[in-house]
């Protein structure tokens, strides 16, 4: 099976890779008619801790999997029902799954003693990264306007996916050549903007009637459209490797 690979920024491209993305989130659409019993509060109590909204579905998703699991309310759970429920779902996901349910029940149950849940070892690969030629094939072998943009932005600047999908034209500051980008935890940081695309950059706007950067219709562009869009852009360029963002 060929390794998994990220997209990395041009300063990064020989560099270290983005850990934090080998984890994978459950999606929007895991969670339709999924919503945590109002009497355990976790929605809020997760929301009150600072957590991105992803972060917080997650967490509650699995909390109340646990609840679920256990047939008891949260101030019921002890310990010993954590142990029971997380060996219930050993082999089933992967190692960096469990240790993200960990961390949600945690968060929410810090009372109890976590020392007796191990953390479990991650068998990570160093990942491949594109060459930089492979980023240029990508790129002229694209006729999507909109994806061509979507490479060389994810490509020039290293955002993360859903730093791109929430991007708007407002946060994109033409005049400075950068891009004010707003991370987990809300946490902001700036990025430059490519001279070499800007004035693509710029035409493309004028055609948006979204304001978001990258869009269907109005809405934003789903985390799989982005992802297919990529993966079709490897296909058609002849690159046979497993591309993740």
């Amino acid at each position: 099976m060929p390794e998994k690979i990220h997209i990395l920024s041009e300063d990064e491209i020989f560099g270290v890779s983005n850990w934090e993305n080998k984890i994978n989130l459950v999606s929007e659409s895991e969670f339709d008619n999924k919503i945590v019993k109002p009497e355990t509060n976790i929605q809020k109590d997760l929301k009150f801790k600072g957590l991105s909204g992803k972060t917080r579905r997650t967490y509650s998703f699995y909390i109340e999997k646990l609840l679920k699991h256990t047939g008891k309310t949260a101030d019921q759970i002890t310990i010993i029902d954590i142990k029971d429920y997380i060996t219930s779902i050993l082999g089933i996901v992967s190692n960096g799954s469990l240790n993200l349910i960990r961390s949600g029940l945690k968060s929410n149950f810090p009372d109890l003693d976590f020392s007796k849940i191990p953390k479990y070892t991650i068998d990570e690969n160093i990942p491949e990264v594109l060459t930089k030629d492979e980023i240029k094939i990508l790129i002229a072998k694209t006729d999507n306007r909109k994806h061509k943009i979507l490479i060389k932005i994810l490509y020039s600047t290293g955002m993360r996916l859903s730093e791109v999908r929430y991007m708007k034209w407002e946060n994109i500051l033409f005049d400075e050549n950068i891009i004010k980008v707003f991370g987990k935890g809300k946490k902001e940081r700036f990025v430059g903007i490519a001279l070499s695309f800007k004035n693509e950059l710029v035409d493309y706007k004028k055609r948006s009637s979204s304001e978001y950067v990258f869009s269907m219709g109005e809405n934003k562009m789903s985390e799989r459209g982005i992802q297919h869009a990529i993966k079709t852009a490897a296909k058609n360029s002849g690159i046979n490797k497993n591309i993740h963002v």
